[in-house]
């Protein structure tokens, strides 16, 4: 499965060679059910040259093999801001290989901003907890843009 997963991203980051060079990156929260507690949690963080195109799948081995146990270790939030921990490795192959951040930097951002949320965005209720997502810009510097 991840020679295939590895093939597969190979070729797709070859097919996009030719897009162009990220103008933002967006990070995505969702609201759900966790532990039974409505809770915010992350849902991924990516490189965006348009809305909704971004480049996926680059070189892996360029910023860092996955490292499950490293993650955990690192930071030690990651399974409640973060769950479940299976979409790690996706979060990692599609989005994080293509931000120029290593293994550790990526994680570590989305936590970071994850822990750093502009309230204008993301302060709204939901009394029965439906799935809801809320989509944040920042410039290439991580500064706050718009939701």
């Amino acid at each position: 499965m991840k020679k295939m997963l590895l093939l597969f991203a190979l070729i797709a980051c070859a097919l996009s060679q030719s897009n162009p060079p990220p103008k933002y990156y967006s990070f995505a929260v969702k609201r759900g059910w966790v532990s039974n507690e409505c809770t915010w949690t992350i849902h991924g963080l990516w490189p965006e040259y348009a809305p909704n195109a971004w480049p996926q799948f680059c070189q892996p081995s360029r910023y860092g093999e996955y490292n499950e146990n490293l993650l955990v270790q690192w930071f030690p939030t990651i399974q409640t801001v973060w769950p479940p921990k299976t979409i790690w490795l996706h979060e990692w192959m599609k989005h994080g290989t293509c931000t120029k951040m290593t293994l550790t930097e990526y994680f570590g951002k989305a936590i970071d901003l994850f822990g750093n949320l502009p309230t204008n965005c993301c302060n709204y209720t939901d009394p029965d907890c439906k799935s809801q997502q809320c989509l944040i810009k920042y410039d290439l510097n991580f500064n706050f843009i718009s939701c």
